[in-house]
C-alpha cells in the first residue's frame, strides 16, 4: 500500500512542526526567523482589558500590512521584496475588513482568513506557501491568478497574550517537483537527489491570541431569593442579531447561577460563542429578572470581544 503523499511524489512524511534543517540555495531551511517582521493583528500591542497580560511584537487571529523586506536571490542578483501577511480581523472603527497590527484576536471557534501578498516583484513570482502554526497545524495553500496566496483556518484552543499562537508563513517558487505538500493535515517533504529546491521568495510571521469572551452580571445581598432561573440574558451585536439565553437548567447552553457567596453576591455568567458576538470591540448584554413585587430589574453591561 502507497503511503500518504505517494501521488503527489513526496516519499518522506513528516508530523507538522518545524521543518528538517537541510542546505539549500538560501541556507538552511530550519533556520529561525530572522528577519524583522511587522505582524498583523487587530489591536495595539498594549493588551486588552480583561485579558491577563500584555502583548508585544510577535509572529495570527486571527492580523493589516505585516512587512519583511528581504533580499532573494533572483536570477537578476539581489531583489529586494515586501512580503505582507494580513487578517480579516480589522476593528470596525477602521471601516476595512484587514488589519495589520502586531497581535491579532480571534474568539474560540472562529475562522480567521489570512492574505500574503508579495510587494515589488513581478506577479507570478511565488506558487505557493508553508503555513507552519506553532498548535501543530500546517497547511500549503497555492497562489491565485491575482498573485496573493490566501488560507483560512479555525482557532479552537484558548491561547492567552502570554503564549499565542505562531502562525509562520513562507512563500516559495516552485522548480521542479513541489518540496513541500498538506496532504490530510500532515506534512509530506520531497526528497529527491536530482531535484532543486523551490526558491524561497518571502516569509512572515503573524501571531494569534485567542480568547474566550464571557458575560457576568453580580447581585449583591438584597437580592437573596429572587428567581433568577426565571430572568432572561439577551446577547446583542452591532448588526442586530440578538441572542437570548435561558438559564442552564432549562438548556445545556444556558447561564449559570453562582452563589450567593460568603458576601451574599450572587453572580449570573455565560460564556457566548463566536457567532453571538461581534468580531471585534465589545458586545452588549442585557439581563432582565423580576425582583421584590413582580418589579422588573434590568442590568446591561459591554464587555471585550476583541
Amino acid at each position: 500500500m502507497r503511503p500518504p503523499g505517494a501521488d503527489y511524489g513526496f516519499l518522506v512524511p513528516r508530523a507538522a512542526g518545524p521543518p528538517v534543517p537541510r542546505p539549500g540555495r538560501h541556507g538552511w531551511a530550519g533556520q529561525p526567523w530572522h528577519m524583522a517582521a511587522a505582524t498583523a493583528g487587530r489591536l495595539p500591542t498594549t493588551g486588552r482589558p480583561g485579558l491577563s497580560g500584555s502583548v508585544r511584537v510577535r509572529p495570527g487571529s486571527f492580523v493589516s500590512l505585516l512587512g519583511v523586506a528581504l533580499c532573494g536571490l533572483l536570477a537578476g542578483g539581489c531583489m529586494e521584496a515586501t512580503t505582507s501577511v494580513v487578517a480579516d480581523t480589522a476593528p470596525s472603527s477602521t471601516g476595512g475588513r484587514w488589519s495589520g497590527a502586531a497581535t491579532q484576536f480571534a474568539h474560540i471557534g472562529e475562522t480567521v482568513t489570512f492574505q500574503v501578498a508579495l510587494v515589488g516583484l513581478r506577479k507570478g513570482l511565488a506558487d505557493y506557501a508553508l503555513v507552519e502554526c506553532s498548535d501543530g497545524e500546517v497547511l500549503t495553500p497555492l497562489a491565485e491568478p491575482s498573485g496573493f496566496i490566501r488560507f483560512e483556518r479555525a482557532f479552537e484552543s484558548e491561547a492567552p497574550p502570554a503564549r499565542p499562537i505562531t502562525v509562520k508563513v513562507r512563500a516559495y517558487r516552485r522548480r521542479g517537483q513541489q518540496d513541500a505538500m498538506e496532504v490530510r493535515g500532515e506534512l509530506f517533504r520531497a526528497e529527491r537527489v536530482n531535484d532543486v529546491p523551490d526558491e524561497l521568495i518571502g516569509k512572515g510571521t503573524v501571531g494569534i491570541v485567542v480568547y474566550q469572551s464571557q458575560v457576568e452580571f453580580a447581585f449583591g445581598p438584597e437580592a437573596q431569593g429572587w428567581d433568577f432561573s426565571s430572568g432572561r440574558l439577551r446577547i446583542r451585536r452591532r448588526d442586530g442579531r440578538t441572542t437570548q439565553v435561558p438559564a442552564a437548567k432549562f438548556s445545556r447552553s444556558g447561564y449559570d447561577i453562582l452563589g450567593p457567596d460568603r458576601e451574599g453576591t450572587t453572580r449570573i455568567t455565560y460564556q457566548p460563542t463566536h457567532e453571538q458576538v461581534n468580531r471585534t470591540g465589545t458586545t452588549e448584554a442585557i439581563f432582565d429578572v423580576y425582583g421584590p413585587e413582580g418589579r422588573l430589574v434590568r442590568r446591561q453591561t459591554e464587555f471585550d470581544t476583541p
